[in-house]
């Protein structure tokens, strides 16, 4: 996003009522795993993945999130 980044993103997306229940996953190749991870999920992210991923791995674990397992 070139102006923006997912934490500007989701703490709107979380901010609006009706779609602060719709789950969010960030995926990034650059974020440095522990602080990164813990903000996202601080802002109300359900899912923090990292780059590189495998599409299967990818899939089940949006899959699970979906479901409301993660």
């Amino acid at each position: 996003m070139p102006h923006q980044d997912g934490y500007f993103f989701i703490q709107a997306v979380k901010a609006d009522p009706p779609l602060s229940d719709i789950p969010f996953v960030f995926l990034s190749s650059t974020a440095s795993p522990s602080v990164d991870e813990q903000k996202a999920i601080d802002l109300g992210a359900n899912l923090f993945l990292k780059r590189p991923l495998r599409p299967e791995v990818l899939l089940a674990e949006i899959q699970a999130c979906l479901q409301g397992q993660r």
